[in-house]
């Protein structure tokens, strides 16, 4: 029913909202822009799982400035938050379907598109936010999201937004060890390298929905789950768990998607603009949420979340036990793609 009623509603969005773009040009490869009319409004329908509080948000709103304020108001952008329009996966078909022109889905969904984003779901990848900017700002991070058009998927990969490093909550107890790990239902994206990440650090892992998560927790269906502060915040998730451990186990950029749809629509000169106001939305994005990182850390605390940091020593054995799912899925997606990835995060700390 809840899949219907999304379907439903980008149909409508569609509709409604799509009707102006009629006569913008017909779609064709992404290197093929059409030469627009410039007494036309382009509309730029964006769709996120996010709330008004969320970074991404305030990504957003700066990318909406800059197309509005140097595209001299050819362009009319509309939000769609909180998943009205669909979870990530109808989101992304959204786009494919172009009922929606971008989205900004984690990385875990799209790896489920394209075999090569299945790397940002190994456990440890990066050692700290520097060298993942480094890494996924270079031309490494640039070839992974050119797989996207190279594959024919209907979307484009603009640009890496962050999410952050993921940590655990749950609502039956402190996590200070692994031992403390066993058992609990964590909620997950469905994606196969974070189920068997969970399972092999003892969990016992529940792929669900963004859009069903809160709930699922309130009323006991799942223990708890993971993913970076930003998210936690934002979600008030600390009204529903009352234990937050920092593992720091999994660093899973945002990728902005637009529809190829939409894209071939634009000018060379508006597919710049566009490209420029998604980085700037990127950079606001990320300042906020780095900033806010440490404050929402401890504001959940305040609304009664018991924080524990756990020691090197249980990281250590949490790497140790995530080892064979490397391994695992270095086979699948190709042990040379992966070794170069890696010497790219090698290179990134020298």
């Amino acid at each position: 029913m809840r899949k219907l009623l999304m379907l439903l509603t980008s149909l409508i969005v569609f509709f409604v909202v799509g009707c102006s773009n009629e006569g913008a040009g017909s779609g064709g490869t992404s290197n093929n822009s059409q030469e627009s009319n410039s007494s036309e409004t382009i509309e730029f329908r964006i769709g996120t799982g996010n709330n008004e509080s969320h970074p991404h948000y305030h990504g957003m709103v700066k990318l909406k400035e800059v197309l509005e304020e140097e595209g001299g108001d050819r362009f009319d952008v509309k939000f769609f938050l909180n998943s009205t329009v669909g979870d990530d996966r109808e989101m992304i078909e959204g786009l494919q379907m172009g009922t929606l022109d971008a989205t900004i889905p984690a990385v875990g969904v799209v790896s489920n598109f394209v075999t090569d984003f299945e790397i940002f779901n190994f456990p440890f990848l990066f050692p700290n936010e520097e060298v993942a900017d480094e890494v996924l700002g270079g031309p490494t991070g640039q070839q992974i999201l050119d797989r996207l058009q190279e594959q024919g998927q209907g979307v484009l990969g603009m640009d890496y937004w962050e999410q952050g490093f993921f940590l655990l909550t749950n609502s039956s107890r402190e996590v200070k060890t692994l031992e403390d790990l066993k058992g609990l239902s964590i909620r997950t994206i469905e994606n196969e390298i974070q189920v068997d990440t969970l399972r092999a650090l003892g969990a016992n892992p529940t792929p669900m929905p963004w859009g069903e998560l809160f709930t699922a927790m309130q009323q006991g269906v799942v223990d708890g789950q993971q993913n970076p502060i930003a998210n936690i915040h934002s979600a008030k998730f600390y009204e529903v768990q009352d234990y937050l451990t920092i593992t720091n186990h999994h660093y899973g950029p945002s990728i902005f998607l637009v529809s190829e749809i939409f894209w071939n629509k634009l000018s060379e000169e508006e597919q710049q603009l566009v490209d420029k106001a998604i980085k700037a939305g990127n950079t606001e994005a990320k300042r906020v949420m780095r900033e806010q990182n440490a404050a929402q850390l401890q504001e959940v605390e305040e609304y009664g979340m018991t924080i524990t940091e756990l020691d090197d020593s249980e990281i250590d054995r949490m790497r140790e036990l995530a080892q064979p799912v490397i391994e695992k899925y270095s086979e699948e997606i190709g042990k040379d793609f992966v070794n170069e990835f890696y010497q790219a995060v090698e290179d990134a700390q020298k």
